[in-house]
């Protein structure tokens, strides 16, 4: 079982430390809300792996960013890939 994404929140460390330590799935996006990146997390890594994005500013021009909760890493993974699949059509014309 999953909750639903959160409203986009603004993408900055302050934002990024409230965000529980949980598996789950995530996405970045531009001031337009265009997607940036797609990611999972293992339980417990949610936090870690979104303050690493804000650390190294490796994806640009991040703006806002959701979180959807997970009770496993696999149905993060399977979410995750889902998402992928749905957004590949748009990204890819």
């Amino acid at each position: 079982m999953s909750t639903d994404f959160t409203r986009p929140t603004p993408f900055s460390r302050t934002f990024v430390q409230s965000v529980p330590e949980s598996a789950g799935t995530y996405q970045l996006f531009d001031r337009t809300g265009a997607v940036l990146f797609v990611g999972s997390a293992a339980e417990g890594r949610l936090r870690q792996k979104l303050m690493a994005h804000v650390e190294r500013q490796d994806v640009p021009d991040v703006s806002t960013f959701t979180y959807k909760l997970h009770y496993s890493e696999s149905a993060a993974n399977r979410d995750r890939d889902d998402l992928v699949a749905m957004l590949m059509p748009r990204y890819n014309s």
